[in-house]
């Protein structure tokens, strides 16, 4: 059975709620539990225990409280991989929502920027959330559209190369009144560009989602191999179904990479034939070579044709 962390100190008034909620039996048939909470350790300390005991094997995946460090800068600091491309989505039953940025910094944001993060997800939905062939929408930076807007210089040419590398993309979308036309139910996923841009003007954010969905949204960190999702209190039982679904859904989608077979043939590229035969040998004389130069030698004698009745007779007079 799968042992998943609970990391952080709940407030005093959700405590008794968290205990009724880890205490169903239902849950205790999927996983077991471990707390990590302790009053006298600070976050970041509670945290890093939680992810030594991940890397030791002790537990399958994170789920974190509310916390006052950074969990995502501290899981990259744990991660083997070198600047590891970590991604918060939120999610629950109607939407997938993902950020390009999380704030505008002074770097200026490239069209590679927003191919690299709109794969980041759409690879996420498929191996975390086991969505086979996703739709994602990108929603617009600005109410009007013009030539020199962002929609049209970085989000259009970005659009169109996610679809000839066969991601599928939609947009760029209006995001006026996106959640409450439910526009939403007919993609998988959402991308945004500025996370805190949407959260001050309460732009297709986490609690528009929230609104329009009777679970609470949580925050399921992508890009590692670590699964970790944050949630506040009343999401946990929703954060600890994500966390056992990323860690079944990784193992599935894994498995036909890690041991691949060896290739029984070589593939013939396009036209592939007429360039080996064209190919002239080394101290190839296509002179001495031609059909009429070519002379035919066999040991085998010519098959002669039955005589027939009378010409034998005659043959036999003859002989006489």
């Amino acid at each position: 059975m799968n042992k998943i962390a609970i990391v952080g100190n709940p407030p005093a008034d959700k405590i008794e709620m968290l205990d009724a909620l880890l205490g169903e039996e239902d849950l205790k048939d999927l996983c077991h539990v471990v707390i990590y909470s302790d009053t006298e350790k600070s976050d970041e300390q509670l945290l890093t225990e939680a992810i030594a005991d991940y890397k030791d094997g002790h537990v399958k995946g994170i789920v974190c409280l509310p916390m006052k460090c950074s969990v995502k800068e501290l899981v990259a600091k744990s991660s083997e991989t070198e600047n590891p491309d970590l991604m918060k989505v939120y999610v629950n039953t109607l939407a997938r929502l993902a950020s390009v940025r999380e704030a505008k910094s002074e770097a200026a944001l490239t069209m590679e920027d927003v191919v690299a993060r709109v794969t980041l997800l759409s690879k996420s939905l498929k191996r975390d959330l086991n969505i086979l062939n996703p739709r994602i929408c990108m929603l617009c930076v600005n109410k009007e559209v013009t030539e020199t807007s962002e929609e049209m210089t970085l989000m259009a040419p970005a659009i169109n190369e996610l679809v000839k590398n066969g991601i599928q993309v939609f947009g760029p979308l209006p995001y006026q009144g996106f959640f409450e036309r439910k526009d939403i139910e007919a993609f998988d996923g959402i991308v945004q560009i500025y996370a805190d841009e949407a959260m001050q003007n309460s732009h297709h954010t986490a609690d528009a989602m929230q609104k329009n969905c009777n679970e609470p949204t949580v925050t399921m960190l992508t890009g590692g191999e670590m699964p970790v999702v944050l949630t506040a209190a009343e999401g946990m039982i929703t954060a600890i179904g994500i966390v056992l679904d990323m860690i079944h859904n990784r193992y599935v989608y894994d498995i036909p990479f890690r041991h691949p077979l060896p290739k029984l043939y070589h593939e013939r590229k396009e036209d592939g034939d007429k360039a080996r035969f064209a190919k002239v040998k080394k101290g190839f004389n296509p002179a001495e070579h031609r059909r009429e130069n070519v002379t035919y030698t066999t040991t085998r004698q010519p098959k002669t044709a039955p005589e027939t009745a009378p010409a034998a007779a005659n043959k036999a007079e003859g002989a006489e």
